[in-house]
């Protein structure tokens, strides 16, 4: 199930973002995570299975129409499993 990000998830999403490589730098990843937290425009959602959160897609507003992709991570233990690609 897909969720939407709330403040109490961001050492979990923090630890998601941490795997893209663009997001190894603590600075960096901190800047990100300010960047979700602050622009309307940037939203990021956590995906759960059971009671784990496992994966992070975040993505940006281009127009009412348009999103772009910016981040997208899956836990390493739950990789190969499909989790990046389903749509339910």
């Amino acid at each position: 199930m897909l969720i939407r990000y709330k403040r109490n998830y961001e050492k979990i999403a923090m630890g998601l973002l941490s795997f893209v490589p663009t997001e190894k730098d603590l600075k960096k990843l901190q800047q990100t995570m300010k960047e979700y937290e602050q622009n309307e425009h940037w939203q990021l959602y956590l995906w759960k299975q059971e009671e784990d959160i496992i994966g992070i897609v975040g993505i940006s507003m281009i127009d009412k129409s348009l999103i772009e992709v910016q981040h997208v991570s899956v836990n390493p233990s739950h990789r190969q499993q499909g989790i990046g690609k389903k749509n339910d």
